[in-house]
């Protein structure tokens, strides 16, 4: 496992879409963190509500499980790994540790710009102590580990369904459709509720604002997905087929 996390790591390292990537998203932080320049919103006022809008950032996480994943299994390349002898199991685990540990370096690097444009463009207000900052990195923790629950979804669904397009849709949907139906059953019983607000939607763009309490929830939650569909995938991937 300990050499395809190596190999898929050092392919990718070497290829520019990352870099891209993450230049181009940190460059939009910075553009809209120097927004608040001008009419001087405070840190501890403007720094959470950014964060709850960091959602937009999980619609870029299949491009991650599109990297170790579903490419190979449109080039028919993955195979080869197949062919080896190496263990079904060992192969989809090291494809997700590798996504995980590419999806960590690049929300590192761009919540390290999130907070220094942040202490650049906005002044400190009376509210920007110890305590703000422990808690901030206590929801960004939180952020990342939502992040990474809909990193492990996103493999499973690359996993199945393979193809690009399809693959977006499915995974647009995996997020949206589940929190649209329980909006619209919410008002027929307290459950309906409560399950939407465990949701990965819902609960990326609650992270910002939401009591500082919540964010064990958050992070369970996120852990239990994580897991769920790890697990989901090593089965399908035992039993597919690999062409």
């Amino acid at each position: 496992m300990f050499n395809i996390v190596k190999a898929e790591l050092y392919k990718n390292t070497r290829r520019p879409y990352l870099y891209i990537l993450t230049a181009v998203c940190a460059a939009v932080i910075t553009l809209l963190n120097s927004t608040f320049y001008f009419n001087h919103t405070q840190r501890e006022t403007a720094m959470p509500s950014m964060l709850s809008l960091s959602y937009v950032g999980l619609f870029f996480i299949v491009l991650f499980a599109d990297l170790v994943l579903a490419e190979e299994l449109r080039l028919g390349t993955l195979k080869n790994t197949v062919s080896f002898g190496a263990a079904r199991g060992s192969i989809y685990v090291g494809r997700l540790i590798s996504a995980s540990i590419l999806y960590t370096a690049y929300f590192m690097i761009l919540s390290f710009v999130f907070w220094g444009t942040s202490c650049l463009f906005m002044p400190a207000g009376p509210g920007y102590d110890g305590q703000f900052i422990t808690n901030f990195l206590l929801r960004i923790v939180a952020t990342w580990t939502t992040r990474l629950g809909a990193l492990s979804l996103a493999l499973f669904l690359a996993l199945i369904l393979k193809r690009n397009a399809t693959l977006i849709f499915a995974f647009f949907g995996a997020m949206l459709l589940p929190a649209g139906l329980l909006l619209y059953l919410s008002p027929q019983g307290q459950i309906f509720s409560q399950l939407l607000s465990m949701t990965l939607i819902v609960q990326s763009t609650m992270v910002g604002r939401t009591a500082i309490e919540n964010m064990g929830v958050i992070m369970l939650t996120s852990a239990v997905r994580f897991a769920v569909f790890a697990i989901a995938g090593m089965l399908v991937f035992r039993r597919q087929e690999i062409n």
